[in-house]
């Protein structure tokens, strides 16, 4: 999930008091799932967090449950924002580094790793939450093959997997900064996986 503040989830463009309070709701509890861990926050921190009551964080929240399958959405937003922003390159050889350097600066944050470890924990305890995340990687993978004219052959399941599984490898060990781009080895790989297709 992409950031755009230390530790500080995305903010939505809302335009009623409630749709405000619901994505500052939203936005604190991601931080918060971030910062101290999903089991370590409770909806009271939540709600404090966000500057609203527990019973305001109630009625737009049932619990911190709802609060992970709203990120589902908030990252499905941000998946179709990055493939809309790979239809501006011209073709495909071109959409392909843009591609690995955009998913890479917005997956190699620390808060970022932390919250991708939490909502993966979460998703293995409770099908629902699973099933949300794995039906955004699925369209986020058919997406990414039909603008990089991937075939499907999971190809685009495995550059996923490649650019990921490298940033949070690279915020595990302390060697990224933030907003950097994609190492060139890491370009090198994909461009032998864009060969293979």
């Amino acid at each position: 999930m992409d950031t755009d503040r230390q530790g500080q989830a995305p903010e939505l463009r809302t335009s009623s008091k409630g749709e405000i309070h619901r994505q500052r709701i939203l936005d604190s509890a991601l931080s918060l799932f971030m910062r101290k861990g999903f089991h370590q926050t409770s909806m009271r921190d939540i709600a404090r967090e966000a500057g609203v009551s527990l019973g305001n964080a109630y009625n737009h929240f049932a619990g911190k449950r709802d609060l992970i399958l709203a990120a589902a959405t908030l990252e499905s937003g941000e998946q179709d924002d990055l493939i809309a922003a790979l239809r501006e390159a011209t073709g495909p050889e071109a959409a392909r580094p843009r591609f690995v350097d955009a998913f890479y600066r917005s997956v190699a944050t620390r808060e970022t790793a932390a919250l991708t470890a939490e909502i993966m924990a979460e998703s293995l305890r409770d099908p629902e939450i699973g099933t949300a995340f794995s039906r955004n990687r699925r369209r986020f993978t058919d997406a990414l093959a039909k603008t990089l004219d991937l075939s499907e052959d999971g190809s685009a399941d495995a550059l996923l997997d490649l650019v990921e599984g490298r940033a949070l490898r690279d915020v595990l060990e302390d060697s990224v900064m933030p907003g950097q781009d994609a190492p060139e080895d890491l370009h090198r790989m994909a461009a032998r996986l864009w060969q293979a297709r």
